[in-house]
């Protein structure tokens, strides 16, 4: 059997399993996958960023935390194809 095609593309921005983490004033942006991904972390706080990728890409979420406790998420514009 062969892999789902989404999980051969990249992530642009990818954590596991770390704390303490703090994400402020950029912009990520045309990401072949999810943008930003803590998976499994604590504390985090994602700031005054820009997620941005063509609404006709599929599976392009903007800040996906999967896992995580304690996060906070403010002042963020995030316009993607997908969440």
């Amino acid at each position: 059997a062969s892999l789902p095609q989404d999980i051969m593309r990249p992530k642009l921005i990818e954590f596991y399993n770390t704390s303490n983490i703090i994400l402020q004033g950029f912009t990520a942006q045309n990401s072949p996958n999810w943008n930003i991904h803590p998976f499994a972390c604590q504390d985090i706080i994602i700031r005054n960023v820009t997620v941005l990728a063509p609404r006709e890409v599929g599976n392009t979420d903007g800040i996906n935390p999967d896992s995580c406790i304690n996060v906070l998420i403010e002042s963020c514009h995030i316009d993607v194809g997908d969440d």
